[in-house]
């Protein structure tokens, strides 16, 4: 069907929800491809490009997805953009070659509770402590790490359910006022 995204426009979302997994990997090609191109022709006209990548581990099942993620990863940053990759399971991403590297050369990374397989690939990629790694045990809401640079640190941001914030903040589904 026809394209219902109107390429003009400052914010865009991609949903590929309901493309068939037989052609997921080309569509994410195409629509990182736009967004890398995208990124060089706001440059050129003075504009900040911000690209984030949800569910990134589904690149990660193409090698050709994976070798297109680390290009634009670099593209977009050269072209002064921000690249953002979220997951859910860290260890579909380190096990990769190529991820552990854009991971381990990443400015800025957030972790949150993690599987144990997950703790052990970042703990052994981001070398973390026994500490900061009982940190992504707890399983508590609003609670993790942050790397930024080479340091990391702890953090909480638990919102409490009577506060203002929380209805802004909460992702659970059945969980929101």
């Amino acid at each position: 069907h026809e394209s219902n995204v109107d390429t003009k426009k400052r914010l865009m979302c991609f949903d590929i929800h309901e493309i068939q997994p037989s052609v997921s990997g080309l569509a994410l090609l195409v629509i990182l491809d736009f967004c890398t191109q995208r990124t060089t022709i706001n440059r050129q006209l003075g504009r900040f490009t911000s690209i984030f990548v949800d569910e990134v581990q589904e690149l990660f099942k193409h090698e050709a997805g994976a070798e297109y993620l680390e290009y634009a990863w670099r593209h977009v940053r050269k072209m002064g953009g921000l690249m953002t990759a979220a997951t859910q399971n860290a260890s579909t991403i380190t096990r990769h070659p190529i991820g552990s590297v854009m991971l381990n050369n990443s400015e800025y990374t957030v972790m949150l509770n993690q599987a144990e397989p997950d703790i052990e690939e970042l703990v052994r990629i981001l070398q973390l402590s026994d500490q900061q790694a009982a940190h992504l045990r707890s399983g508590a809401t609003g609670t993790g790490l942050v790397r930024a640079g080479r340091r990391t640190v702890p953090f909480e941001m638990a919102f409490p359910e009577s506060s203002s914030l929380y209805p802004l903040m909460n992702t659970r589904i059945g969980r929101r006022r």
